[in-house]
């Protein structure tokens, strides 16, 4: 029997044919994202593995639990797996990159699989467009954003799991049980991954909403513990952002209605570069809110007459679009701007803030792709498999950007050239290669796009120096330390440079200030013992370089020197234990050769 009307897209191409269609996926994924195998590091990445101690060592990993200040930020399991890693592959970026993309699409599996169980027309071209989009290469092709890929496999494990509780008859006794058990598991692994997944409870109770049309005491009951346990992380989360990272020294000057404002433009932000991914950046633009034209709220306020409609709506178009707004800012709302992130003073908006967030608009778009008719379903799937390509190809492009830390802040610059952290950042590379003509150059750029800021006033005043403009450098610190006394980094720097001009009692003072408010500081707990040590105060100066060793246990100088202190107090196994701790580290160092020997000869 005949058949006159056109096929639409098939319903899933992931589920027909799977094999095949998993297969045609998952090259493309690795075919877009080949460009980080030879990438190597950029921003952050130095906190969070390369100059992180806590990978080094089994106390490096008790820290990781059981002190949140000893890394960047209180996310365990992040931290745990990079200390893995480095069991098997040291400082080499490549097993890194890799298995950030082999996290990201195994979160897409996980999506592909909990569509089809909520029965999503077109539930494998929506996982493989979550996978392929370039909006998604900041979290996967960025190291750092290993807290987004990692936590979103654990986000949607929870959510699978908790469905399959929340969904299964009442009669399932023991077996629903053990899903909900899972699922808290679970979400507790997202959360100590990275805490904006605390907004999963909201997503189950809208999709339990969506899925019965009603939410009854006991789903809300039972998401209690959930709502506790992300309320619990989101508070420590925003304690080390005040606290350890330092947005308590960020001068936000915003209003309640200014945050409003944000959020409404970044929603429709958003939505547009999954739209539309052109001219996708590292820094985006920073928008000038404070005393924004009263017109300004019509983007908030679309979102709310969005929602409205949708709303009044959802008896004639279902309950989808509905359902995929609602996730889409719930999701967001972490980073919308009501709560205070470091990123935001360089952007109120960064793509890896949308990635678990675009889920909500990438299936509703497929959803509605459902209902386009194509001549043949041959057609049909050779149209969405070029859509596939095509995003494939564009993170192709984006994902070369993040070859490293120069190439990714000249991409920056190039595309918002009023970027000053993108110029204070590449300045820091071009000062560490010795270019220090070149670093002058950006960090004044910087200076000049936003005066008055400690950080770039510090970094002014170390090039200056190195260029020997030495009084220039002094006012500059002095110039960061009156905006922000409390910048640990200005009265260190501050400190080098005063040491260089032998005023070591000015230095000393700066060193222990700068240890003051940063006591986990190993180079200025180094340096203390160094001006100790050259006064002849050895107590002190043992003191000091035992504290920096404690703080990084292979500060490699730290042991040289405790050596030669040890042997000049007669504590000669004490001395040898030091010097072949250094020796390890540079076993070419003469005169580290013959203290050993003259330590065996005494014994």
């Amino acid at each position: 029997m005949s058949n006159n009307r056109p096929p639409s897209l098939p319903s899933s191409p992931i589920r027909t044919n799977s094999g095949r269609a998993l297969l045609f996926v998952g090259v493309l994924l690795f075919a877009a994202y080949l460009p980080t195998t030879w990438a190597g590091y950029v921003w952050d990445d130095d906190d969070y593995l390369t100059a992180n101690e806590n990978l080094r060592s089994l106390h490096g990993l008790k820290r990781i639990w059981t002190e949140p200040a000893s890394s960047a930020q209180y996310y365990p399991l992040v931290f745990t797996s990079f200390w893995l890693e480095y069991r098997f592959w040291g400082l080499n970026a490549t097993g890194y990159h890799v298995v950030n993309v082999v996290l990201h699409g195994f979160a897409a599996w996980l999506l592909w699989r909990i569509l089809l169980r909520l029965k999503v027309p077109l539930a494998g071209w929506a996982a493989a467009i979550f996978a392929l989009h370039p909006v998604h290469v900041e979290s996967v092709a960025w190291i750092t954003e290993r807290k987004n890929v990692l936590s979103g496999v654990f986000y949607l494990a929870a959510l699978g799991c908790y469905l399959r509780f929340a969904l299964t008859d009442a009669g399932g006794g023991t077996g629903r049980a053990r899903w909900y058990a899972l699922a808290i598991v679970l979400f507790c692994g997202a959360l100590l991954s990275k805490s904006v997944t605390a907004t999963l409870p909201v997503v189950l109770i809208l999709l339990i909403w969506w899925k019965r049309g009603r939410i009854g005491r006991r789903d809300l009951a039972a998401t209690l513990p959930l709502f506790a346990l992300g309320a619990a992380a989101g508070l420590v989360t925003i304690w080390m952002e005040r606290h350890h990272v330092g947005t308590k020294y960020i001068d936000w000057d915003l209003s309640l209605a200014d945050r409003f404002l944000v959020a409404g433009r970044a929603v429709w932000f958003y939505l547009g570069k999954l739209a539309w991914p052109a001219e996708l950046m590292f820094m985006y633009p920073r928008w000038l809110i404070p005393g924004a034209p009263n017109w300004h709220f019509i983007a908030p306020a679309g979102v709310v007459a969005l929602g409205g409609a949708a709303w009044v709506l959802r008896h004639r178009i279902g309950k989808g679009p509905l359902l995929a707004l609602a996730f889409f800012v719930v999701t967001l709302l972490p980073a919308l701007g009501f709560i205070d992130v470091y990123p935001m003073r360089f952007s109120f908006v960064a793509d890896h803030f949308q990635y678990l967030a675009s889920i909500g608009p990438i299936v509703l778009a497929a959803s509605a792709a459902s209902g386009l008719h194509f001549g043949s379903a041959r057609f049909a799937k050779l149209a969405g498999g070029g859509v596939l390509v095509i995003l494939a190809a564009l993170t192709f492009q984006h994902a070369l950007v993040f070859f490293d830390e120069p190439t990714l802040w000249a991409d920056t610059i190039r595309k918002n050239p009023r970027a000053w952290g993108a110029h204070v950042n590449l300045g820091v590379v071009w000062e560490r290669q010795g270019r220090y003509a070149e670093a002058l150059e950006h960090f004044e750029k910087a200076d000049a796009l936003s005066p008055n800021q400690p950080v770039i006033l510090t970094n002014l005043g170390a090039v200056l120096f190195r260029l020997g403009r030495t009084d220039e450098a002094l006012s500059r610190y002095h110039a960061a330390i009156a905006q922000r006394p409390d910048f640990w980094f200005a009265h260190y720097s501050l400190g080098t440079v005063q040491r260089a001009m032998n005023r070591k009692e000015e230095a000393a003072a700066s060193f222990r200030r700068a240890l003051d408010l940063k006591p986990n500081s190993a180079q200025a707990a180094y340096d203390l013992g160094a001006l100790a040590e050259e006064a002849g105060r050895i107590e002190e100066a043992i003191g000091y370089f035992e504290r920096s060793l404690a703080i990084e246990a292979d500060l490699s100088w730290a042991h040289y020197h405790l050596a030669v202190l040890y042997e000049r107090r007669g504590e000669r196994a004490k001395a040898a234990d030091h010097v072949r701790r250094f020796l390890e580290a540079q076993p070419g160092h003469a005169e580290a050769r013959a203290l050993l020997g003259r330590l065996e000869v005494a014994r």
